[in-house]
């Protein structure tokens, strides 16, 4: 039958590596709330998705997307993503006709509904010019569907749940995992003709500066 050995330095050790334990774990919710801080004063009010990497005191807060954004002049990147219709809905399928992309970064946030509800209100001008409109964001199909009953909006809304096309246009911010709020003009041979990404996601572009470049590129 074995014995246990009382060692005093053992547990004085013990104890120090729990305090440590314990001071990583407070500083880790004070950057995490600090950082629900930031992204409330820059207007982001919606539920924020939850990410594959949380959140550490080792990890500095940034609003930087990590790709590069696709340039004027080039052929926009295609993509399929599932829709509030019900259908996938494939960027190149729209060939013939010129597309208005508009990242957003949360569903039921205050400048994200100012901004889609202006869209909706607006939605004859743009039918008028023949853009189809695809507004994109980070959130599920379940709760886009939701936000687009409640605001009674006329347009699907995408979801990049994956934030593979956000990636792939160069607008996730990594750090909160969500698209900035971005724009995307593409004519009817697939060329990004007009694009604008916000410096931080709680400015937005009213749509008469956003008509204003339809009508330059029609």
């Amino acid at each position: 039958m074995g014995c246990s050995v009382h060692n005093p330095f053992h547990r004085l050790h013990g104890s120090a590596r729990f305090a440590e334990r314990r001071k990583a774990h407070h500083e880790d919710g004070a950057v995490a709330q600090l950082g629900e801080h930031l992204l409330c004063k820059q207007g982001v009010t919606g539920s924020i998705p939850v990410r594959s990497t949380p959140i550490s005191r080792h990890t500095p807060m940034t609003v930087t997307a990590l790709q590069d954004v696709p340039a004027v002049g080039q052929q926009a990147p295609d993509f399929t993503l599932p829709s509030t219709s019900g259908e996938k809905v494939t960027l190149s399928g729209l060939r013939g006709k010129p597309v208005l992309i508009a990242f957003f970064p949360l569903a039921f946030s205050g400048t994200c509904t100012a901004e889609l509800c202006e869209m909706r209100d607006d939605h004859d001008q743009f039918a008028e010019r023949g853009v189809t409109v695809l507004p994109i964001s980070v959130d599920s199909t379940y709760s886009l569907k939701e936000y687009k009953a409640k605001h009674g909006m006329h347009v699907d809304l995408l979801s990049d749940f994956k934030r593979e096309v956000s990636r792939l246009y160069g607008v996730l911010l990594e750090e909160p995992f969500f698209a900035n709020r971005a724009y995307f003009l593409i004519d009817r041979d697939g060329i990004i003709r007009w694009e604008h990404v916000e410096a931080v996601p709680s400015q937005r572009r009213e749509d008469a500066v956003i008509l204003a470049a339809i009508d330059r590129l029609i």
